[in-house]
């Protein structure tokens, strides 16, 4: 209920973008079937490992809801039912297309199909395996925990830890060239994932009869595992300039007031409207209006440009395009050089709404092609869908 005041109205925004028009191919990707190796082998298939929540939580997360429903009080169990079923469900949805359960959602659960990227689900998996992580460890600590429970978690890790052993060996033999692919990265992750099975082994052997120290060894392990796998995405070196753009050559557009809108035609980064604080006629975001992308694919730019009230444009190209009178005020590298960036400033200053005295109802492709033709004038002539009540 609380999150409703920003997913109902993100609802009725994609109804109206170009999500709306997309098919279900366009819709359905998510990950594949083998990246789920990577809750225990992450940076194998991908730079990012959205799924990998740590060894040690998956293994309390899995032997704490297994535990809890079998012998756990009837809040407990339901308790573990739920965080189980939405990981297994979000766990689900996540693989898109390549599962059956997205196909459910698409045609039955208002707004799935205006959404794409379905692999975003995993991070309900994360965030429910790490809530079931901390029963297991209530579960795993509990004095009441019988010593049949510790042997068979213990045998679960070593067998583990014996088949990543095993794996390291095959991998280690096959090599790069026979195998077809480069072992590098998954000798890396395999080992680590490896040193950690056996930590967590031997910490499931020590913890029964130590549970508060060894609260704070799983806490360090969880730590230590959390920060080496997560250490090249959040501290990945860069430059200043890499991530900073230069925007003093734009000072004109900076300085110049009233109501009026920028129109980059990809000469220049595709957020440049936030960094000069103007309205851009594109901007950055691939979630744009239907009725925008309709307008902007069948105009040519001039005409956008006179609609949409544009005072700025830069461009690619040395002489502004438009019919109407365009002066370029400033450029970002040599004069005909390639890539050189211009600023153009148009000198009609287009208002935002004006006042007409005639109209004329068309229908919609109809208007499309008034508007691009050049003798049609907008600021003497409204097009309409359908006549206003009382005429």
């Amino acid at each position: 209920g609380v999150s409703a005041v920003q997913w109902l109205p993100a609802y009725e925004f994609m109804r109206l973008s170009v999500r709306s028009s997309m098919g279900y191919q366009e819709l359905a990707g998510g990950l594949e079937w083998r990246d789920l190796l990577q809750f225990l082998v992450p940076d194998v298939f991908t730079y990012w490992s959205p799924m990998y929540v740590g060894l040690l939580p998956l293994v309390l997360a899995l032997a704490g809801s297994w535990g809890w429903l079998r012998r756990g009080s009837p809040s407990r169990r339901a308790t573990s039912v739920f965080w189980l079923s939405l990981a297994v469900v979000s766990l689900i949805l996540s693989l898109g297309g390549n599962a059956f359960l997205y196909r459910v959602f698409y045609w039955v659960v208002p707004g799935f199909r205006l959404f794409r990227s379905q692999e975003r689900a995993i991070y309900v998996t994360s965030f429910a395996l790490a809530i079931l992580a901390g029963y297991g460890w209530q579960w795993f600590s509990a004095q009441e925990i019988n010593a049949w429970s510790v042997r068979r978690l213990s045998h679960v890790l070593l067998a583990l830890g014996v088949l990543s052993l095993v794996a390291l060996a095959v991998l280690w033999g096959v090599g790069g060239e026979r195998a077809g692919f480069e072992p590098a990265a998954w000798l890396k992750s395999l080992a680590f994932a490896a040193g950690l099975i056996w930590a967590a082994w031997a910490l499931a052997r020590w913890v029964p009869r130590r549970s508060s120290s060894g609260a704070i060894l799983a806490l360090v392990l969880i730590c230590v595992d959390l920060a080496v796998i997560n250490a090249p995405r959040n501290l990945k070196p860069g430059s200043v300039q890499s991530r900073v753009y230069d925007g003093s050559w734009l000072e004109a557009v900076a300085q110049d007031t009233g109501l009026y809108r920028t129109a980059n035609e990809w000469g220049l980064p595709g957020n440049v409207g936030c960094l000069l604080r103007r309205e851009d006629l594109y901007g950055a975001s691939p979630l744009r209006l239907q009725a925008h992308k309709e307008m902007a694919d069948a105009l040519p730019r001039w005409r956008l440009w006179q609609l949409f009230g544009v005072r700025y444009v830069t461009t690619w190209e040395h002489d502004c395009p438009a019919p109407y009178e365009c002066h370029r005020i400033a450029m970002l590298g040599d004069e005909w050089a390639k890539n050189t960036v211009y600023l153009h400033r148009i000198e009609p200053q287009f208002d935002r709404a004006w006042i007409v005295y005639r109209a004329r109802v068309v229908g919609e492709g109809e208007a499309l092609a008034l508007l691009a033709d050049p003798g049609f004038d907008p600021f003497t002539e409204v097009l309409l869908s359908r006549a206003p009540a009382g005429t």
